[in-house]
């Protein structure tokens, strides 16, 4: 496959193409051609096969969870800046959408917790919804999606508490107290500026 779209073969990876593949398996295209012959299916399932022993070599290393804690940060801390506003009334944004790939949607389910996810697939989504208790007007929850799925009980900081309370939902300072303080404890660190600069090995 290299040889077909002209790079060294040290130089693909399954991250590389996986992409543009997906969208034509997805959608019943056939694959590029190039001057130096087709990509096939059976390329295609080698580039799948290369994508799923990387995603199984990322789960053993802690030093990928370590990354995905420090590279997602602060798209975390946005985000629960702006839940934290919108519990105070000040917050005007009801709504946010970000478009991401793969390559950063994983981190950010790696820094969560959410061991049981696979490599986020093509058109993969992840969702934070804030949540206010209709009887008590000031306790707020937090519900994480995952594909449609509420993965909140797989989160490190919600685990616990689901299993000792048998609650539906996560109370939202559990993901607070992960984001502004927690996320960088692995580091021997309280802030992300310690965090970021510590020498771990």
């Amino acid at each position: 496959m290299a040889k077909i779209i002209g790079i060294p073969t040290k130089q693909l990876r399954a991250s590389n193409p996986i992409d543009s593949l997906l969208c034509h398996f997805c959608h019943n295209v056939s694959f590029p051609c190039t001057k130096n012959g087709c990509i096939t299916m059976e390329h295609f399932k080698v580039i799948k096969a290369h994508q799923l022993e990387d995603e199984k070599e990322r789960q053993e290393k802690k030093y990928y969870y370590l990354y995905a804690l420090l590279a997602t940060y602060p798209l975390l801390n946005q985000t629960v800046n702006r839940m934290q506003r919108i519990a105070e009334g000040k917050g005007e944004e009801l709504f946010v959408l970000y478009s991401a790939h793969d390559v950063t949607l994983s981190p950010v389910l790696s820094a969560l917790g959410i061991t049981e996810a696979r490599f986020p697939r093509f058109a993969a989504r992840l969702v934070f919804e804030l949540w206010k208790d209709g009887k008590k007007n000031k306790e707020y929850f937090i519900r994480i999606l995952y594909n449609g799925v509420d993965v909140s009980s797989q989160t490190s900081f919600c685990r616990d508490y689901n299993q000792r309370y048998n609650k539906p939902m996560c109370p939202f300072e559990k993901f607070v107290r992960f984001v502004n303080l927690d996320m960088f404890s692995p580091f021997n660190a309280t802030n992300y500026y310690d965090a970021c600069r510590r020498r771990l090995f």
